[in-house]
């Protein structure tokens, strides 16, 4: 993990924000040339923040206990089922843990697939923030390395990042150092 650098006196290799190494949930995909693109954006994660507390009474007193207690289980399977159909739907439900390298500039992440540089992709990052979120980025590839076991570590830069979406890759940035440093406490 670097933190962020102080601009050297040559104003070369200027870091704007700090860069944190993890291992997430990622998707990735090739963006064809002909093909636009939105900007960066916050998808919702599968959490279950949404999920109503089912230790609480009923509204008021003609509503039979039991029946809101029903009433309360399926509401929470339906936002399941509908939240599990939203993460397929956004292509996410089957990405994979890998380790990555991010900052709200870009990211350095190990794929099997080949990119080449100027090639632009775009990636969905699953940050296990309170509540879960995935963002959305949009980044032209600038290195594709091959690794000698036959994968590549593909660096990106970010294009066209929202300040939301900035604003939650620096939460979970800050979240993880926090994690870093009162591990290296603890031991």
């Amino acid at each position: 993990m670097e933190k962020a650098q102080k601009p050297n006196q040559f104003g070369a290799d200027r870091r704007q924000s700090f860069r944190v190494d993890d291992i997430l949930s990622l998707v990735s995909r090739k963006i064809r040339p002909d093909e636009p693109h939105p900007r960066a954006r916050i998808l919702p994660g599968f959490s279950e923040d949404y999920l109503i507390d089912s230790t609480e009474g009923p509204p008021d007193d003609t509503v039979n206990p039991h029946v809101w207690r029903l009433l309360l289980q399926i509401q929470n399977r339906l936002e399941l089922i509908i939240n599990k159909m939203n993460l397929e739907e956004q292509g996410v439900a089957k990405a994979e843990p890998k380790p990555i390298s991010l900052s709200t500039t870009g990211a350095k992440f190990t794929t099997w697939e080949r990119y080449i540089p100027g090639d632009m992709l775009e990636l969905k990052i699953f940050l296990p923030l309170d509540p879960p979120v995935w963002v959305v980025v949009y980044g032209k590839v600038l290195r594709n390395v091959e690794k000698p076991e036959g994968e590549r570590q593909v660096a990106v830069q970010f294009q066209e990042i929202d300040e939301s979406v900035t604003e939650v890759i620096n939460r979970y940035g800050l979240k993880r150092q926090r994690e870093l440093i009162r591990r290296r406490k603890g031991d």
